[in-house]
């Protein structure tokens, strides 16, 4: 076979081939750059989406504590608080989410947060009690059974306890809301009682 010929021919063979490689990078770079355009599309989506969560939750927040400075007024007790159960584990752990004093300021730590309810018979008690009423607790029945939430609440000089289960669902309770009172004599009337347990009705949407 003539030289020309096998030349030609290589030449071509590695003409197609530098072809063939061209058009592959520049369909997988197209392909990158869809990618890219995609992913940087759903970021956005998903930043934008925890900026509207965040906001969402910040004015449930708002309205949360609005509905709580009502219940002060009404029950006229010394703190309203709200725990939110955590199921996620093997065991039920209590979350301390927002607690107001009876000035409307809000405190920021309480010792209960993240406190099991394994083990805890008072806990196990609260969480096992229906919605259907304020359930009352009075400090000295704490002590001897339970040391941290004994403490905790002497520590505020509470030592009566107003509290109910908050359902979204019958399966389980979302968390609890207590009303507590420094006072132990104190009994909150059967008429405050009721508009009491109407506002808690009321945040379950805000929850």
């Amino acid at each position: 076979m003539d030289h020309s010929i096998i030349d030609i021919l290589l030449v071509s063979t590695i003409v197609i081939l530098l072809l063939i490689f061209y058009f592959n990078r520049i369909r997988r770079e197209k392909s990158y750059l869809e990618l890219f355009k995609i992913l940087s599309k759903n970021t956005e989506f998903l930043t934008e989406y925890q900026k509207k969560q965040e906001i969402t939750q910040l004015k449930n927040t708002i309205k949360i504590y609005s509905q709580f400075q009502i219940i002060l007024k009404i029950s006229k007790c010394d703190f309203v608080t709200f725990f939110k159960y955590d199921y996620s584990n093997r065991y039920v752990i209590l979350h301390f989410l927002l607690s107001i004093d009876s000035k409307g300021c809000i405190i920021q730590e309480n010792s209960l947060d993240k406190l099991p309810i394994s083990g805890n018979l008072l806990a196990l008690n609260v969480l096992k009690s229906d919605d259907t009423d304020l359930y009352t607790l009075y400090t000295d029945e704490i002590k001897g059974k339970n040391d941290i939430v004994y403490h905790s609440t002497k520590e505020k000089g509470v030592n009566k306890i107003y509290y109910q289960n908050v359902f979204i669902n019958r399966e389980n309770p979302l968390g609890f809301i207590t009303l507590s009172y420094k006072d132990k004599n104190f009994e909150l009337p059967e008429d405050d009682k009721v508009e009491v347990l109407r506002i808690i009705e009321n945040i379950k949407s805000y929850l």
